[in-house]
């Protein structure tokens, strides 16, 4: 019975270990206060690593393959042009090989399951937290940090808020654009981890929660979400695939008329929604930095412009786009960071072709509305899906060695 005790406090104390460095390594303001802290996942790796040569050596079937093209990925730019001492390319070594690491040893599904916990009280405290900041003086007195870009946070360590940004929740991120990222892939998880019974409180939750975020990319998020939560069905007959094909219909519909919809009702009103009008979104970072970053593509299509090149060339703005961002610095080889995405969506077993499709366009969204290229959580999701053909239903996954 002691035993029993002390395996399951060393287990306890190992998970939440892990858990904090996802977290601190996947959207913490904490990591923008200091960057060389972001470099502790090259650390961790190395201790990591003995354990996925040595300890696992039987790798599940295409499990090693995605990890395999990115070490060649990351590798043959590295040595075409000569930037051994670039930490960017180690850090993203590191955050590859501990994603790696977390999914050989807890599973994708058991980590959803964990994530989707810990979004709840996150969802909760950032409610409750911006409820009392925005209707009392309760938390005027919190501690304040500044990050290198002179950006003033409200410490609540559960709830954080922007200084200048108090109207807008960004929970326990670093903004409110990565905070409403994560409600829609919890409300897109919660809703393909068990398409026969949906945990409407959460979905409440999140979606009370990304509504105070106020991210106008976070609405269209919502919308994709929602139409996807109507879709969750792991088999549509008869007439649902007719209701199936009336809401893409409908999310395409309001996507090509956004315009409209928005600049003549009193939505106009919104300085938030006003953004997603197509006179904004040219003018947008995200729009633009797209565009910047294909032009250092098509000028090295090999192996990329290389990072020393690709920083020296960029605005602040440039690196938001991450599938674009990876093609400047890489090259073609670059292109297996999205086609991992749409290879792990569409390879999966147990969901219709409808989620798919509005999965694809949720995760490829998040990933290309602000920079996810070292974002921990981001590498686990993506891998976990390329290596996985059954990444996400209860019922079909058996982790034999997962703590969780």
């Amino acid at each position: 019975m002691i035993k029993k005790r002390l395996v399951i406090k060393k287990n306890l104390f190992e998970v939440s270990f892990w858990v904090l460095i996802v977290y601190l390594l996947s959207g913490s303001p904490y990591t923008t206060i200091n960057t060389e802290f972001s470099m502790v996942i090259d650390i961790l790796a190395v201790i990591v690593l003995p354990y996925l040569l040595l300890v696992k050596k039987k790798c599940y079937k295409y499990s090693i393959l995605p990890l395999f093209l990115l070490f060649i990925m990351i590798f043959l730019t590295m040595i075409s042009h000569l930037e051994f001492q670039s930490r960017v390319y180690w850090r993203l070594l590191g955050t590859i090989i501990v994603a790696y690491y977390l999914l050989k040893k807890y599973g994708l599904n058991n980590i959803i399951e964990l994530f989707l916990k810990i979004m709840v009280v996150i969802s909760i405290a950032s409610l409750i937290g911006y409820t009392l900041l925005n209707t009392s003086s309760v938390l005027n007195n919190l501690p304040t940090i500044t990050n290198v870009n002179n950006v003033e946070y409200g410490i609540g360590f559960l709830f954080n808020y922007i200084k200048i940004y108090p109207e807008r929740n960004c929970g326990v991120f670093w903004e409110p654009g990565i905070f409403a990222s994560y409600l829609a892939l919890a409300i897109v998880l919660e809703s393909m981890t068990d398409t026969k019974k949906l945990n409407k409180f959460r979905i409440v939750l999140y979606i009370m929660s990304m509504i105070t975020t106020t991210s106008s990319a976070g609405y269209v998020l919502l919308i994709l979400s929602i139409g996807l939560i109507l879709l969750r069905d792991s088999q549509l007959n008869g007439y649902k695939k007719l209701f199936a094909v009336c809401i893409i219909l409908l999310i395409c519909f309001l996507t090509l008329n956004i315009d409209k919809i928005i600049l003549n009702t009193s939505l106009s009103n919104n300085k938030y929604l006003i953004k997603l009008t197509s006179e904004r979104m040219k003018q947008s970072s995200r729009t633009t930095s797209i565009f910047h970053n294909l032009s250092i593509f098509y000028k090295f299509p090999l192996f990329g412009g290389g990072i020393d090149y690709v920083t020296s060339n960029m605005s602040s703005w440039a690196d938001i786009s991450t599938s674009t961002y990876i093609l400047s610095i890489f090259g073609f080889l670059g292109l297996f960071y999205t086609i991992f995405i749409i290879w792990g969506i569409f390879s999966q077993k147990q969901i219709n072709i409808f989620v798919k499709i509005l999965f694809c366009f949720v995760l490829m969204s998040i990933v290309n509305k602000e920079p996810h290229i070292n974002i921990l959580f981001t590498w686990i999701i993506i891998l976990g899906m390329a290596s996985n053909r059954n990444a996400f239903h209860k019922n079909t996954v058996n982790y034999k060695n997962s703590n969780l």
